[in-house]
């Protein structure tokens, strides 16, 4: 008999870590929960429960490691259907948001703005 409300030592957890970037997904075929996360990168699941690592402490070989003020971005992403690529793009754009950039000039007028990036791009080569 299992029983769940005896947690595992936390040395016995730590086994079970494995490292995923951006997201980590618990899913069934119909429906399903995905961690998002930006800078942290040590999942773990057991049964129904899913956790994010958000500091280690290891003592060596750098005695300050995980030490001082961090800044931690996570998200929680239900869906209604198995993993996706729908949780991969959002892991991406949670992780690469889009940012506004604004010229520090005067505006140039939009013609002008696509044929500059245009000429960005330079394609080389024979087809």
């Amino acid at each position: 008999m299992l029983n769940l409300t005896k947690l595992f030592p936390s040395w016995d957890m730590a086994k079970f870590e494995v490292c995923c970037h951006k997201w980590a997904d618990l899913s069934e075929n119909d429906y399903g929960v995905s961690i998002l996360n930006d800078s942290k990168y040590g999942f773990a699941t057991c049964g129904n429960l899913m956790r994010l690592s958000l500091l280690r402490a290891p003592k060596a070989p750098d005695a300050h490691a995980d030490m001082g003020r961090h800044h931690i971005r996570y998200a929680i992403l239900p869906h209604a259907t198995g993993l996706n690529s729908d949780t991969v793009r959002t892991a991406y754009e949670f992780n690469n948001p889009m940012q506004l950039i604004t010229p520090s000039g005067p505006a140039a007028p939009l013609a002008d703005t696509a044929a500059h990036l245009s000429k960005a791009i330079t394609l080389t080569g024979n087809p």
